[in-house]
């Protein structure tokens, strides 16, 4: 099972914040999971909340005139490399900042492919006439809303596509957009993960990452283990490794 820390345990470890992926780098996690969202100039955000905390709103602030600690997502990037990230757009029809036009889902292909074509890597060779490679960024994108996950396929047909969902219905129900959208990921909420939810998404060879919400405990995690989910977004990083660990031994 894969382990995406979305923070880590340290009560002053806010997550989407540089000091956030510094330390889960620090950890044997497999990934990691971030939220971002459009300024008003198009760049993008790593940050959850419509909102600044100062009350701003994010989709009507030139970027350069963000708070401090909110970083872009090029340079989020750049702090999770070798790390499986996980981006989460934030842009679905019942969020406040809701954009119908996808631009975010446009920026964020452009991103990816600008920095495709720009971080390259020579390798052990090192002299003039060796050749390079180039190195992408190793992504997973996923939102609530299904719009901008169509718009990232079509625009990025080689990128990873995830549906979110959080809805108390019959799994064949709750995986039928996901289906039906071509997308190969599920990320359920941890409530709604059964063995009857499992083998509805294996029937449609669908991927199930697990969402928690700060609050998992030990059996949780042991649970998701035994229902052999392919990974879990958690804020408690440390502990999921500690079971994981165990569960090997």
């Amino acid at each position: 099972m894969l382990i995406f820390g979305h923070g880590t345990e340290e009560a002053d470890n806010r997550i989407n914040s540089r000091e956030s992926f510094l330390r889960v780098q620090e950890l044997d996690v497999d990934g990691v999971e971030l939220d971002i969202r459009l300024s008003r100039d198009g760049e993008l955000l790593v940050i959850h909340d419509p909102k600044f905390l100062d009350g701003r709103s994010v989709a009507e602030t030139a970027s350069q005139d963000r708070p401090a600690d909110i970083i872009l997502l090029s340079e989020a990037l750049d702090l999770c490399r070798g790390l499986l990230v996980n981006i989460e757009v934030k842009n679905y029809p019942s969020d406040p900042a809701f954009d119908e036009t996808e631009r975010i889902a446009d920026r964020v292909v452009e991103l990816l492919a600008e920095r495709a074509n720009t971080m390259v890597s020579k390798g052990p060779d090192t002299s003039p006439g060796a050749q390079s490679a180039t190195v992408r960024d190793r992504v997973l994108v996923s939102c609530f809303g299904v719009g901008s996950l169509d718009r990232i396929r079509e625009r990025g047909p080689d990128l990873d596509t995830a549906h979110l969902v959080l809805r108390r219905r019959p799994a064949e129900e709750v995986l039928a957009t996901c289906v039906d959208h071509g997308h190969r990921v599920i990320h359920p909420y941890v409530s709604m993960v059964d063995e009857t939810f499992m083998k509805a998404a294996r029937d449609h060879d669908l991927k199930v990452n697990v969402w928690t919400n700060f609050d998992e405990t030990d059996q949780t995690i042991e649970t998701l283990f035994a229902l052999e989910i392919d990974g879990v977004i958690t804020g408690f990083p440390k502990r999921a490794l500690r079971l994981r660990g165990a569960s090997q031994n």
